[in-house]
C-alpha cells in the first residue's frame, strides 16, 4: 500500500522547501517508524486493523 501524490519533478522544490521551513507536521502524521524487516507484520496489523494510523516510515538507516 502506498501513495505518491506529485505531478512532476518540478513539484518537489516546493515541497522539500515547506517540509524545511517546518510549516508540515511531521510528527503528526507520522504514526509508526519500523524497521525493512518489520514491514510485513506491520502492513499485515495495518490492513487488519488501519484505524490511528496515518503513515509508517521505514528507517533504512540500521540495515
Amino acid at each position: 500500500l502506498g501513495s505518491r501524490n506529485c505531478v512532476g519533478k518540478s513539484d518537489f522544490p516546493e515541497v522539500i522547501a515547506y517540509l524545511e521551513a517546518g510549516k508540515f507536521p511531521v510528527d503528526a502524521v507520522i504514526s509508526k517508524v519500523i524497521a525493512i524487516d518489520e514491514a510485513p507484520e506491520t502492513m499485515d496489523a495495518w490492513a487488519k486493523n488501519p484505524q490511528g494510523i496515518i503513515k509508517i516510515m521505514l528507517n533504512l538507516e540500521d540495515q
